[in-house]
């Protein structure tokens, strides 16, 4: 588990990042591995800048919700 204080810092790391560049334009999906309660995606972030960054997405599925992966 990550701590509170550390998940706030983090969210609000990445929220300053977006802003800065202008928001996301654009999510392109490049890769998914999906094993029963696990979903593992890579993506391609577009900022409204131009700029663009890829990303690894971890979904886990818990009393039948998707939620987001949260690791150290």
């Amino acid at each position: 588990m990550v701590d509170t204080e550390k998940l706030e810092e983090g969210m609000t790391k990445q929220y300053e990042t977006i802003k800065e560049k202008g928001g996301i334009d654009n999510i392109e999906f490049l890769s998914e591995d999906i094993q029963e309660d696990v979903a593992n995606f890579k993506v391609k972030l577009t900022y409204g800048d131009g700029s663009t960054k890829e990303e690894k997405v971890k979904l886990v599925k818990e009393e039948g919700d998707w939620k987001l992966g949260i690791s150290k």
